[in-house]
């Protein structure tokens, strides 16, 4: 999305395509000295609940926000604060390309005895949409190798690293290997671990985005009687950093955990090579999975200069103590302290910014199947040298008969 430029771009013209039917289908025409204001009233509700955006760029996401922020924020008749849109849960710092996805591959594609058939490691897997129930016995690709994990093939870098590339290599070979039926039998378990996850993660992810929604006023349109409360942008990030990213809470959220499951599969494929020893057995791979998504593990104390706590103040202690029933007791942070492979997985998504999009945007794209409208940058244009376009300035014959110098 880079800073907003298209964004602001479709906000703006939807604003004035929505008052230029709404003004049809009413029968009714806005006054030239109102014209501006009901404008900037539609372009802020299209910010505050239509807009998302996904850039690699920290800085750019800022500036985006800044930048919608400045288009679309507009002062109340009455006086009261300027209406300011929240983008928390819609601007994303993430590679847009680089993430896993809700996929799946058939159980008995990881069976042992598959020599000359088809394995999952050439299969494509099948997507399963948000909000679909996931096959019988599939399991999702994220908790799966692949070949294509650490796999370090120029020779220059193997040159200089040899012990480390050739220890990749072994570690690769055991690590691709068929499974054996009690390994199919816990990846079963693990996939409805990260259903009933992933579920709970999307029903909380549609609560906060209504109790972070603001009510609107404008031509045509009054959602005041749904949407009464009125939280402030320090109120609505408090909510969402409790609550979803489930910052300095002990019992971390379904969100942080199938979270580190998906930037531990994408880690896999950017494993630094010096870092060849912290590489996970298949067993330690299955006992990190099974740790995070079924738990239970936790810390009693508090980490130097951190204040954590059980449940989260302004949420309802029973209803932490059924997610605590249900999903077990996960404290990622803690894992990532104490388990050196977990810390460097950390690492390595803070570094490439893994963006899983049907996790970020669960909500979303289990209520509606996906975004109505892409919008990006245009196509790059590949810039190619041409004498004849060139010297045609000077002298037309060179483009008129098609001169190849």
């Amino acid at each position: 999305m880079g800073s907003a430029a298209f964004l602001n771009e479709a906000i703006n013209q939807l604003a004035e395509a929505y008052l230029e039917k709404k003004q049809k289908e009413t029968g009714e025409t806005i006054g030239h000295d109102d014209y501006g204001r009901e404008k900037q009233k539609v372009k802020a509700f299209l910010a505050d609940n239509n807009v998302f955006g996904v850039d690699l760029n920290p800085v750019a996401v800022e500036l985006a926000e800044v930048s919608l922020w400045l288009n679309a924020m507009y002062v109340q008749d009455d006086g009261t604060p300027p209406v300011i849109p929240w983008f928390g849960n819609q601007l994303v710092c993430g590679n847009s390309l680089v993430g896993a996805r809700r996929q799946v591959f058939d159980a008995e594609l990881l069976e042992e005895n598959r020599k000359g058939k088809e394995t999952w490691l050439d299969a494509i897997p099948g997507r399963v949409p948000v909000g679909k129930p996931r096959p019988p016995k599939s399991v999702y690709h994220f908790l799966l190798p692949d070949t294509g994990m650490a796999n370090y093939t120029d020779r220059v870098v193997r040159g200089m690293a040899r012990k480390e590339t050739e220890k990749i290599k072994e570690w690769r070979k055991d690590f691709i290997r068929p499974f054996n039926a009690g390994e199919i039998e816990t990846l079963w378990r693990l996939s409805d671990a990260v259903d009933k996850l992933w579920q709970r993660h999307a029903t909380q992810s549609a609560r906060i985005r209504f109790q972070t929604r603001s009510a609107y006023r404008f031509f045509g349109y009054d959602d005041g009687n749904i949407y009464k409360q009125s939280l402030t942008t320090k109120q609505k990030d408090d909510l969402f950093n409790r609550e979803l990213l489930s910052e300095n809470i002990a019992n971390s959220s379904p969100f942080r955990r199938l979270k580190l499951v998906m930037d531990y599969w994408c880690a896999l494929w950017f494993w630094p090579i010096r870092e060849a020893d912290k590489l996970p057995s298949r067993d330690e791979f299955l006992m990190d999975l099974t740790l995070i998504l079924e738990g239970t593990v936790y810390e009693t104390a508090p980490a130097a200069g951190e204040q954590l706590s059980l449940l989260p103040e302004d949420r309802p202690t029973q209803q932490d103590l059924e997610l605590t029933n249900e999903f077990g007791f996960v404290n990622v942070d803690a894992l990532c302290r104490n388990i050196d492979r977990l810390a460097l997985v950390r690492d390595l998504a803070n570094k490439h910014h893994f963006h899983h999009w049907e996790l970020v945007f669960a909500d979303i794209l289990a209520d509606c199947g996906g975004f109505d409208l892409n919008i990006g940058n245009p196509p790059w244009i590949k810039i190619e040298w041409n004498e004849g376009g060139l010297l045609g300035d000077y002298d037309p014959l060179f483009v008129i008969r098609n001169i190849d110098l």
